[in-house]
């Protein structure tokens, strides 16, 4: 409940047996991967400002938020946060190359592959592979998954209103994904309300208007896959409602599309 009010700058992990400790920027959430969703989710964003940005001052910002990210990003180790990020890029540069736009296309393959040798280089895959040998496995993960269907199960439309502790691991049932929040606390209907917002209002934004409309959707693309395997908290469900109110808004012409500099290349 404290780091809830008074998040620490950093999550501190000492898995059993590690001989070091895993040092993972979290402030201002209390978890380390509670950061990391926010970046997948914000990164994007950013790009999209940038792409719009008509002033080089706030390019210049932005540029130098970039920079300023690794460092702490590497730190995370965190996997799932970087693979979502790449799945983003490929999105957007899948559906820019349908598009034939050559340009944002060759420049965010070459800066993809500059993040990435920068990461290299800091040991982030050293990194994530020593926190996968010492911290919790796949299996335990699935385990709990299992029981929060089956425990589901025995309420199926109201569920229990919150995550309860798990009769077989330290981890409580109803966690580690927001899939498996709402099921456990909601039932399978609170569930299904979600999945239906969440995925209707991706699938009726999909018709892009522009390049910056691309990038935005990744968010919700991507939105869609994570929350099997990462919570939500009130500012990543916030940023998705207005990424999502931004794309209906410029989707059905209710404001003009005004492409930034980038967009006539």
């Amino acid at each position: 409940m404290r780091d809830l009010f008074f998040p620490p700058l950093a999550e501190v992990q000492h898995p059993w047996g590690s001989p070091t400790e895993f040092v993972r920027p979290s402030a201002p959430f209390p978890y380390a991967n509670s950061w990391g969703v926010a970046v997948l989710l914000l990164t994007p964003v950013a790009v999209a400002c940038f792409m719009m940005a008509r002033s080089w001052f706030v390019r210049c910002l932005l540029l130098v938020a970039a920079v300023v990210l690794v460092a702490p990003a590497a730190a995370t180790s965190n996997r799932g946060m970087f693979a979502a990020l790449g799945l983003s890029a490929a999105y957007v540069v899948v559906r820019l190359a349908l598009r034939n736009r050559a340009t944002p296309v060759i420049t965010l393959s070459v800066l993809g592959v500059a993040a990435l040798l920068v990461l290299w280089s800091r040991g982030l895959f050293d990194q994530i592979s020593q926190r996968q040998e010492y911290g919790q496995s796949n299996e335990a993960r699935f385990t709990l998954y299992r029981e929060t269907v089956e425990r589901t199960l025995q309420s199926p439309l109201l569920g229990f209103g919150a995550p309860r502790p798990s009769t077989g691991q330290e981890l409580s049932v109803g966690t580690q994904g927001y899939v498996w929040t709402l099921m456990f606390s909601y039932g399978f209907v609170g569930l299904g309300l979600f999945l239906l917002f969440l995925w209707g209002i991706t699938w009726r934004t999909r018709g892009a208007a522009d390049d910056v409309d691309v990038v935005l959707h990744s968010v919700l693309v991507v939105a869609s896959l994570v929350i099997l395997v990462y919570g939500l908290d009130i500012m990543q469900m916030l940023s998705l409602a207005l990424v999502a109110a931004v794309l209906v808004r410029r989707r059905y012409g209710l404001e003009p599309v005004r492409p930034g500099p980038l967009h006539d290349a």
